[in-house]
């Protein structure tokens, strides 16, 4: 069971792995003790364990950042021929692990087959990075309840509220279908949905404006398309 002392410091400092690019700027780890997986299908399993892997929302579902070891390297859990998979950061690695490409700077998430797929309606949000063009734009900070006493009264703004309209608008608003070419290429942002829940993962939501100034949410794993809350518009791009 994840501490929840962990899971609430998290919130803090998860700005500080975003902002240095701390997954792209390690890397591999180069042990040789990681347990053998075997791949089936569309699932591996640990052969060590007996745990089944399969793969979290490609599009949606990322690891905030990766373990390391003293030396800065990833620490590595499992492989085989092709692939490593290493422990993620304020995960346990026997419920989530990921896979990461030197070259295209990616990676994806592998949970425990035993654990619900992660969506938008169980991610539970509870603060939020807004990027454009991988540079940070904006911080939803999380609201005092949900850290620490001795970290309570830092953030300068309490967000909680906010970002749960994203995932909100997302679940029960009524879906729209627009057409690529009334999308802007110049106004789109992707949210980074931090959670209690999933300390070491983020959720992501883009936030696009169309060619007649409209403004919308669309969750990147099943591509519904909302309009964006009003309160949200205007915090993210007044």
């Amino acid at each position: 069971m994840k501490n929840k002392q962990t899971r609430t410091i998290v919130l803090l400092i998860v700005a500080a792995c975003l902002v240095g690019g701390a997954i792209g700027a390690l890397v591999y780890f180069r042990g040789s003790r990681a347990h053998h997986v075997t791949w089936e299908q569309d699932r591996f399993t640990d052969e060590k364990t007996g745990i089944t892997y399969t793969m979290c929302n490609p599009l949606a579902v990322k690891a905030v950042a990766l373990d390391t070891d003293e030396d800065g390297d990833y620490t590595e859990y499992a492989a085989d021929k092709e692939l490593i998979y290493y422990q993620i950061r304020f995960e346990d690695p026997t419920e989530f692990l990921c896979d990461w490409d030197k070259e295209s700077g990616t990676g994806y998430v592998y949970r425990n087959s035993e654990l619900p797929d992660i969506t938008i309606e169980n991610f539970e949000p509870i603060s939020a990075a807004m990027y454009k063009n991988a540079v940070l734009t904006l911080w939803l900070f999380a609201d005092d309840e949900y850290l620490p006493d001795d970290m309570k009264g830092q953030n300068p703004t309490q967000d909680t509220a906010l970002v749960r309209q994203i995932a909100d608008a997302l679940i029960h608003g009524e879906a729209v279908e627009i057409a690529n070419d009334d999308i802007s290429d110049e106004q789109i942002y992707h949210f980074r949905l931090f959670s209690q829940k999933y300390p070491g993962l983020y959720y992501d939501v883009a936030l696009f404006e169309t060619t007649d100034g409209t403004r919308y949410l669309e969750d990147m794993a099943t591509f519904k398309k909302v309009l964006c809350p009003a309160d949200v518009e205007v915090r993210a791009l007044a």
